[in-house]
C-alpha cells in the first residue's frame, strides 16, 4: 500500500502558507508534508510579486533543491508564467560558492579544490607534524607556542614530558581509526577562532567554542594533552594553508569564512540583503553558517525555519542542537499531521519521542493514515548470524516484488557488509556509505572531463587530466621528484596558471613551445590581429540578435576600422537605452546580418581574433552564423581566438575590476568604455597595446617550465587531443549528447587508446558510477545542446553526494541512517538494533570516561543517537522492521538497545 500526500493543504499547513511577512519557525516533523508547502510558499511569493533575486531558499541537499526548483517550475509553468525561476535554491555551500564568485573575492587563479585533493594536502600537511613529534619536546615546544603567537595565541604554552610526546606519537600514528587522534576535526574547531574571523563571533558562540575544546577529542585525555593537540592541530592548519596557498586553492571551510568576512566588510554586496528567505532543516546548520544567514537578511525579512531537533544528527559537523532550540524560538508553528505512515506506526514514534526526549516533542503527531496490522514488525533470532541472514532474505523478497525496501545501518561498516551480502544473493540494490561513488577513480576522472570543457580555467579539472594522460607517475618533473604524482600535477598546472598559461594552450598546436601565449604575442608583434565587439539586443545568444559587429586592425602606419549594424525584427527598446541603437539608425545603415558577417570574416582576413569577454561574442557569432550563413562558420572558426579580459587577468591577477572601462583608468589609457562597439574596440586595442610586452616576457618563462616537464606535456597532448577535439566539434555544432553517451565517449577513447588503465576494483567502480549516473542524468536533465547542457549537470554532479543519484528505479538501498536523512521508502529495515550499535561502544565507553567534561559530553552524543534512531524509524512509509539477537559470535549474550526495548510491545513478533 503507498501513501500519498493529500490533495489539499490542512488548516496549519495553509496558514504557513499564507505567512508573508515577520520571523516564524516551525516545528516539521516526519512526513508533515514540508517539501509541499515549500514549494508552494515559492510559487506564491513568485506569484504575488517578490522579487525573486531577493529571495532565498536554502536546503541541507542538492537532491532537495534540485527537487525544490523542479517543482516550483512546474507550479510556474501551470499558470502559463514561462519564467527561469531566479530564487537561490541550493544549500549554505553551493550560496558561499555563488557569492564569493558574484562579488569576484576569488578572481584571479584561486579555485575551489575538490575533496580528494584537500585530502591529498591534508595528508601532506599531517605528514609534516608526524615528522615535528620526532623530535625533541624542547624543538616542539618552541616550534608550536611560535606557531600559536603568530595566530594571536599569546598566551599558548607547553611544558612538555616524554610521556606525552610518545601519546601523540601513538595517537597521530594509531592504524585504527578510532584509536587515532582526530587533529582535522580539532582544526575545524579552531578555525573561527583565528583572527580573520573571531571578532565576528558573538559571545554565545565563543562560549560554545570554549566548551568543546575543552574536550577536543575523547580519545585526549588529559587538559595537558588537550593543550599539546590544540598545538599540533594549530601547526597541521599552517602547513596545510601553506600548500593551499602554493596552488593558490581554497576549500570548503574557506567558503563558509571567506563569505563570512567578506559580507562583514560589504553589507550591501551582490547576493546580500534579502526581504524573503525559507529555510529547510535548519537542526542540521552550524554556527558558523547561521553568522551567514543572519548577515545576508534585511532587518525586516520575511523568514520562515522550518526544522526537527528530534533529527538533529550532524554534532560532528558542527551542528547544535542548543543553537537550533535558540533559533526556533519558545512558541515556533507546528505540523501536526504526518501523511506518509500508517498510525501505528506514527504512535510508535510519538512514545519514542515521549520516552526520550519529551522536551523537545511538546505535541504529538497525528496519523492522516489508518494502521496497517504489519506496519511494525519484530525480527528476532537466537544467533547474530542467523539474523543478518533473516534480514538478507527479507530485503530480497521484497526486492522480488518491486517494493521499494531500505536497511539502514548505523555505521560504513555495517553497510559494506550488507551490501556485500546482497550481492552475494544477486539482489541488485543502491549502496551508500563512506566510499562514495563520486570519489572513486572513475568518477573523479570523467567530472575532470566534463568539468574542463566548460570551465576552461579549472585548473583542479586540468591538472587531474594531467596526471591521467600525461602520465605524471612516469614523467615527474625533475624538480618535483619526491612529491606525490598528483600533487606534482597540481603545483605543475598552478605555476602554469600564474604566468598566465594554462594546459587547454597545448592542445591546439603539435608543437608544446607553440603555446598560446607565444601565438598570441607572436600575432601581436606582427601585428596579425584584430579587436572586435558586439552589441546585441539580449544576453542570451539562443534568443538575442546582434545589431552592431565592430572591429579595428592595427598596422605600424596606420588602424583600419570596421563597423556594421545589422536588420533586425526584435524590439530595440533595450538596446536603444544601452547602446543609442534605434530603429532609424538601423534602417539608414543596417543590412542583413548574413551579409555583415561575410564582411567581417573578409576583413578579419587570417589574423587572430580578440576580445573583451570572448566567450559571449563567440557564442553570439556561433550562434548568428549557424543560423544564417552557415557555410562561412568553419572559416570563422579557423581563427585563432584570444580574451583580452582572460589575459588582464592572468597577468594582473589582483585588481579590483576587470571590466573594459575600469582597465582604461587602471592602466591610464586612451579611449571611453561607451557600450558602443566602435568606441570599445578602439579602447581593446589600447589595452592589447599596453598588455604586449607584459605577455612577451611571460613567453621565456613558460618555455623554462615547459623545459622541466617536456615529457609529461608531450605524453598528454599525444593522449589528449584526440579526445579533446572530438568533444570540441560536438560543442561547436550544438550537438546534443546525453550523459549515456558522454561516458561512452569519454571511456571508450580510454580503452580504446590505452590511455591509461584501471585496476579491477576501479573497473567494477566505472561500471557502478556509470550506471548511477547515466539513469539519474536521464531522469534529471532534460538533453540539450552539449554547452548548455554541461552547465547544468556539472553544477550539480560537482557538488553531489551518492545519495543524490537515487531515482524512483531503485527499489532495494543499503545506507547508514545518516545520509537517509531527508529520504523515504515503503519498507525500512533496521538491523541488529542492539546495545553497542544505539548506542554506540565508544559512547558508552566515554559515559564512564574519569574526565568530567568527557562524560558530559558523551551525554550528549548519548541524546543525539536516540535521534539518530528516531530518524530511522520515521523512513518508512509501509513497513518498518527491526531486528534483533540473543547471542553475538556464537557465545557473547547482547541486549536489545535501550532505546527501544520499552516499545516492543507495539511491534508484532517474528521469531523462529
Amino acid at each position: 500500500m503507498h501513501f500519498a500526500m493529500i490533495n489539499s493543504f490542512n488548516p496549519e499547513q495553509q496558514a504557513i502558507i499564507d505567512l508573508n511577512h515577520g520571523w516564524h519557525s516551525c516545528l516539521a516533523s516526519a512526513g508533515s508534508g514540508k517539501t509541499e508547502i515549500l514549494t508552494e510558499r515559492v510559487y506564491r511569493a513568485v506569484q504575488g510579486g517578490v522579487d525573486p533575486k531577493r529571495m532565498l531558499c536554502l536546503t541541507f541537499t542538492n537532491r532537495a533543491a534540485m527537487s525544490m526548483q523542479h517543482k516550483v517550475q512546474h507550479r510556474l509553468q501551470q499558470t502559463q508564467l514561462q519564467t527561469e525561476l531566479q530564487v537561490f535554491t541550493g544549500n549554505i555551500h553551493a550560496f558561499c560558492t555563488a557569492y564569493l564568485q558574484r562579488n569576484r573575492v576569488h578572481h584571479g587563479v584561486q579555485q575551489l579544490a575538490n575533496e580528494q585533493v584537500t585530502d591529498t594536502l591534508w595528508a601532506k600537511a599531517l605528514a609534516k607534524t608526524t615528522d615535528l613529534i620526532q623530535r625533541g619536546a624542547g624543538d616542539v615546544e618552541e616550534i608550536l607556542e611560535d606557531t600559536a603567537r603568530q595566530f594571536g595565541f599569546e598566551r599558548y604554552q607547553l611544558s612538555l614530558q616524554p610521556s606525552q610526546l610518545e601519546q601523540a606519537k601513538r595517537g597521530l600514528l594509531a592504524q585504527k581509526s578510532y584509536d587515532r587522534w582526530d587533529l582535522k576535526k580539532i582544526q575545524r574547531l579552531i578555525l573561527p577562532l583565528l583572527p580573520d574571523s573571531v571578532a565576528l563571533l558573538d559571545e554565545s558562540f565563543k562560549a560554545e567554542l570554549r566548551q568543546q575544546l575543552k574536550i577536543i577529542d575523547p580519545r585526549i585525555t588529559t587538559a595537558k594533552l588537550v593543550n599539546f593537540a590544540f598545538g599540533l592541530a594549530l601547526y597541521t592548519h599552517t602547513e596545510y594553508a601553506r600548500l593551499k596557498q602554493r596552488l593558490s586553492l581554497y576549500d570548503f571551510d574557506d567558503l563558509i569564512l571567506q563569505a563570512l568576512q567578506h559580507l562583514a566588510q560589504h553589507p550591501t554586496a551582490q547576493m546580500s540583503q534579502y526581504e524573503w528567505c525559507q529555510i529547510d532543516e535548519v537542526q542540521d546548520i552550524a554556527p558558523l553558517q547561521w553568522l551567514i544567514i543572519r548577515r545576508l537578511l534585511l532587518p525586516d525579512a520575511h523568514v520562515l525555519l522550518f526544522g526537527d531537533v528530534n533529527q538533529s544528527i550532524y554534532r560532528f559537523m558542527g551542528a547544535s542542537i542548543e543553537t537550533t532550540r535558540l533559533h526556533l524560538g519558545e512558541r515556533p508553528l507546528s505540523l501536526p499531521y504526518n501523511y506518509r505512515s500508517p498510525k501505528n506506526l506514527v504512535e510508535m514514534t510519538n512514545q519514542y519521542c515521549q520516552l526520550h526526549f519529551a522536551a523537545e516533542s511538546p505535541q504529538m503527531v497525528q496519523a492522516h493514515h489508518p494502521a496497517q496490522a504489519d506496519a511494525l514488525l519484530h525480527l528476532h533470532r537466537h544467533y547474530d548470524s542467523d539474523h543478518d541472514t533473516a534480514i538478507i532474505h527479507y530485503a530480497q523478497s521484497l526486492a522480488q516484488r518491486q517494493q521499494s525496501v531500505a536497511i539502514l545501518l548505523p555505521t560504513n561498516q555495517k553497510v559494506t557488509a550488507y551490501s556485500q551480502a546482497l550481492s552475494q544473493r544477486g539482489v541488485e540494490h543502491f549502496c551508500i556509505n563512506q566510499q562514495d561513488i563520486f570519489r572513486s577513480e572513475a568518477a573523479l576522472d570523467f567530472m575532470a572531463f566534463i568539468t574542463a570543457i566548460i570551465e576552461p580555467k579549472n585548473r583542479v579539472a586540468w591538472s587531474r587530466l594531467f596526471w591521467r594522460f600525461g602520465d605524471i607517475a612516469h614523467h615527474q618533473p625533475r624538480q618535483l621528484r619526491e612529491t606525490e604524482p598528483l600533487l606534482s600535477a597540481l603545483l605543475m598546472t598552478a605555476k602554469l596558471g600564474a604566468l598566465g598559461g594554462d594546459l587547454l594552450d597545448f592542445l591546439q598546436h603539435p608543437d608544446c613551445y607553440q603555446h598560446r601565449m607565444r601565438r598570441l604575442v607572436t600575432a601581436l608583434q606582427q601585428n596579425n590581429w584584430l579587436f572586435f565587439d558586439t552589441e546585441t539586443t539580449g544576453l542570451d545568444p539562443q534568443q538575442a540578435d546582434i545589431v552592431q559587429l565592430a572591429a579595428v586592425s592595427p598596422n605600424l602606419s596606420t588602424t583600419t576600422e570596421l563597423n556594421l549594424y545589422c536588420q533586425t525584427s526584435q524590439s530595440l527598446a533595450d538596446t536603444t537605452q544601452i547602446h543609442g541603437i534605434t530603429p532609424q539608425l538601423l534602417a539608414e545603415q543596417g543590412q542583413p546580418i548574413a551579409d555583415q558577417l561575410t564582411r567581417f570574416l573578409q576583413f578579419a582576413e587570417q589574423r587572430a581574433l580578440i576580445a573583451h569577454n570572448l566567450a559571449f561574442d563567440h557564442a553570439m557569432l556561433s550562434q548568428q552564423l549557424r543560423q544564417h550563413a552557415p557555410e562561412q562558420f568553419d572559416v570563422y572558426l579557423a581563427h585563432e581566438r584570444f580574451c583580452s579580459l582572460q589575459l588582464t587577468q592572468q597577468l594582473f591577477p589582483d585588481l579590483d575590476s576587470y571590466a573594459l572601462g575600469a582597465l582604461l583608468q587602471q592602466f591610464g589609457l586612451e579611449g571611453v568604455n561607451s557600450h558602443d562597439a566602435r568606441d570599445d574596440v578602439i579602447a581593446g586595442m589600447h589595452l592589447m597595446q599596453y598588455l604586449a610586452p607584459y605577455a612577451a616576457q611571460r613567453v621565456a618563462q613558460i618555455d623554462a617550465l615547459v623545459d622541466d616537464i617536456q615529457p609529461a606535456i608531450e605524453r598528454f597532448m599525444q593522449q589528449f587531443t584526440p579526445l579533446w577535439q572530438r568533444v570540441q566539434r560536438l560543442c561547436q555544432q550544438q550537438d546534443c549528447v546525453p550523459m549515456g553517451e558522454l561516458l561512452d565517449l569519454y571511456f571508450n577513447y580510454v580503452e580504446a587508446n590505452h590511455s591509461y588503465s584501471l585496476d579491477a576494483m576501479a573497473q567494477t567502480k566505472l561500471l557502478e558510477f556509470k550506471h548511477k549516473i547515466s539513469r539519474h542524468a536521464a531522469q534529471s536533465f532534460a538533453v540539450a545542446a552539449l554547452p548548455e547542457y554541461l552547465k547544468k549537470v556539472v553544477s550539480f554532479y560537482k557538488t553531489a553526494k551518492e545519495s543524490d543519484l537515487i531515482t524512483d528505479d531503485d527499489q532495494c538501498i543499503v545506507s547508514t541512517i545518516h545520509r537517509s536523512k531527508g529520504l523515504e521508502f515503503e519498507y525500512v529495515l533496521l538491523p541488529a538494533v542492539m546495545e553497542n550499535n544505539f548506542p554506540s561502544f565508544m559512547v558508552i565507553n566515554q559515559l564512564e570516561h574519569s574526565d568530567a567534561a568527557v562524560r558530559a559530553e558523551a551525554e550528549l552524543l548519548l541524546q543525539e543517537q536516540k535521534r539518530l534512531l528516531y530518524v530511522a524509524l520515521t523512513r518508512a512509509k509501509r513497513q518498518l522492521v527491526i531486528g534483533t539477537y540473543d547471542l553475538q559470535a556464537g557465545r557473547h549474550h547482547k541486549a536489545i538497545s535501550p532505546f527501544i526495548a520499552p516499545l516492543l510491545g507495539h511491534f508484532a513478533q517474528e521469531t523462529r
